[in-house]
């Protein structure tokens, strides 16, 4: 409602700048995603400095995304610094949406540097590997980049550029969280010059993503199948399921109270259908499974 409000305010023209001006002052993301919406539409040259403002300082990625195309759509020169600046946001929303508002407003770069990274921006990674090696720079600070698919682009960007990679560069891209971009990286170690004996030292400082087979082993013996699940076994909620549906029948009255007499013969917790021995078994085959599973 606050949104399709921001946006009928936007069919009235200039006469309703004042409020959408004021709806930015707001707490509420939906309302003032409205209201920037409007104001792009109305393009009154008053919004620019609090456009350019939630560019440069809003806590919200979508607040700032928007408000660097409402830049682009209103046309003033003046913004032009502050988006090529939003260039080099850690965000691919924001970054994206800065390169499209520049090409707008006909910015075009003045330096390699500063191609680099509207093409970054914009994801057109072919276009930087005629750039050599001045995109190396740019690309360097993108190895560490927030979104795992970005950091892939730019190591396999830098891996086919003609240049030497930075040492510290490939510690970067070696030390990735990402199993995929780990593997791109040793492929690009050749051209940082890396000694072939110093890859797996380097690999042994990433940040240790794997599943725990303790973890695993515990929630199977507890709830049988969601150690299955934790593991990425997408069966393991079905057996969940069938777990937690035969547990609710063996709550029931008069079932309750037979069970408890057969639970002290097979060595059962009273109200849970699964023996003990069995959930052990169970809880070894989790503990099994996660300890086979590769850690690169």
């Amino acid at each position: 409602m606050q949104w399709k409000a921001a946006e009928a305010l936007g069919t009235l023209g200039t006469e309703a700048v004042d409020y959408l001006l004021n709806a930015l002052l707001e707490n509420d993301i939906p309302g003032k995603l409205g209201a920037i919406e409007a104001l792009a539409g109305i393009k009154d040259l008053r919004a620019v400095a609090p456009l350019i403002y939630l560019l440069k300082y809003d806590t919200n990625s979508e607040i700032q995304w928007a408000s660097a195309i409402a830049l682009g759509e209103i046309g003033d020169p003046a913004a032009i610094n502050p988006l090529r600046d939003a260039l080099m946001n850690p965000d691919k929303y924001i970054r994206f949406g800065s390169a499209v508002a520049l090409r707008q407003l006909g910015w075009e770069p003045d330096t390699p540097e500063n191609k680099t990274w509207q093409l970054i921006a914009l994801q057109e990674w072919g276009g930087i590997i005629p750039l050599g090696k001045e995109a190396t720079g740019p690309l360097s600070r993108v190895v560490t980049d927030p979104d795992p698919d970005v950091r892939y682009h730019a190591i396999e960007t830098l891996e086919r550029l003609h240049v030497a990679i930075p040492q510290n560069v490939c510690g970067s891209m070696l030390r990735d969280m990402d199993g995929k971009n780990r593997w791109k990286a040793i492929i690009a170690a050749k051209k940082c010059r890396v000694p072939v004996p110093y890859l797996p030292w380097a690999l042994s400082k990433r940040t240790r993503m794997r599943t725990s087979p303790e973890a695993a082993a515990t929630l199977n013996f507890l709830f049988l199948g969601l150690g299955y699940n934790y593991l990425g076994k997408w069966w393991g909620i079905l057996i969940f399921q069938i777990y937690m549906t035969t547990l609710l029948m063996f709550t029931l009255f008069p079932v309750k109270i037979i069970w408890t007499y057969i639970s002290l013969i097979f060595l059962q917790i009273p109200g849970i259908p699964i023996p003990i021995p069995v959930s052990v078994i169970f809880a070894i085959h989790a503990w099994d499974i996660a300890r086979k599973m590769p850690d690169l």
